[in-house]
């Protein structure tokens, strides 16, 4: 707005998201289910990269032309949070997809992530083992309500590996999950449009951005574990007693991961 507000994070423009988010709300309508998602308001310099990357799909579109207007005013100290904004396209550098992958090979306390889709590819899955190994909290919160089948399946043949080596899984109860963030050592921090899901990082356009700040760590973590309180706990020795059905559901979901 104005080249001087921006945002960016999950939420759609849809009737669906009228029915609002449960998070943080006392009114929990057994009707309906609602969603949960993030979104982020940035003001200061970093919006004009938001406003580049929308300019630059704009014309990629070979839309009309914009009317004339002062896009890119001059910036303005907005606070003093170091924040990053990284956006990735098909056949791109996948900066989004290097900055998970570094972020959690450094990470020497916690990675805590919430995910809508979570179907990632063998680097990222494998990061998050080596970390779980080597001491660090690693606790994901993935949906239990379904929005697509595939995926849900998809991310579903990880689960045993990811329980055997000690990282920490929970499934949101209250509402369809659709928030994609993560938040390591309480100090990096991303919010975004990408999910941590092989299409996501690699076929997709997408947008996050990365903040640099203990406080806004903290303001993470705090809604980290306000959706934990939400979501029930995944036991190894309960996901070993799930139905052949549901095996079977995963392997061939499994097989199309690529493309999910």
């Amino acid at each position: 707005m104005d080249g001087r507000i921006a945002f960016t994070g999950g939420v759609n423009i849809s009737s669906s998201y009228a029915n609002s988010s449960l998070f943080r709300s006392h009114r929990h309508s057994q009707e309906k289910v609602g969603w949960r998602d993030t979104h982020v308001q940035i003001e200061g310099p970093a919006v004009a990269a938001l406003q580049w990357e929308f300019l630059n799909h704009w014309v990629s579109q070979q839309a009309a032309p914009l009317s004339d207007g002062d896009f890119f005013p001059a910036p303005v100290t907005a606070g003093a949070t170091l924040l990053r904004v990284l956006a990735s396209e098909p056949e791109g550098d996948q900066e989004i997809y290097r900055a998970y992958l570094l972020a959690i090979r450094s990470a020497k306390t916690s990675v805590h992530i919430t995910t809508a889709y979570f179907a990632p590819d063998a680097n990222i899955l494998q990061a998050l083992m080596e970390a779980s190994r080597r001491g660090v909290d690693v606790t994901l919160i993935l949906p239990a309500v379904r929005e697509s089948s595939l995926v849900f399946y998809a991310g579903h043949a990880l689960y045993q590996q990811l329980l055997e080596s000690g990282i920490h899984l929970y499934q949101l109860q209250i509402s369809v999950l659709h928030a994609k963030t993560a938040v390591i050592d309480s100090v990096w921090s991303t919010v975004g449009s990408a999910n941590m899901d092989t299409r996501s990082f690699l076929h997709n356009h997408e947008l996050n951005v990365m903040v640099f700040d203990e406080a806004f760590g903290q303001a993470m973590e705090s809604a980290f574990e306000e959706d934990r309180r939400f979501s029930l706990p995944m036991t190894l020795q309960q996901w070993q007693e799930r139905p052949a059905l549901d095996r079977l559901k995963e392997w061939l979901s499994s097989r199309l991961a690529y493309w999910l």
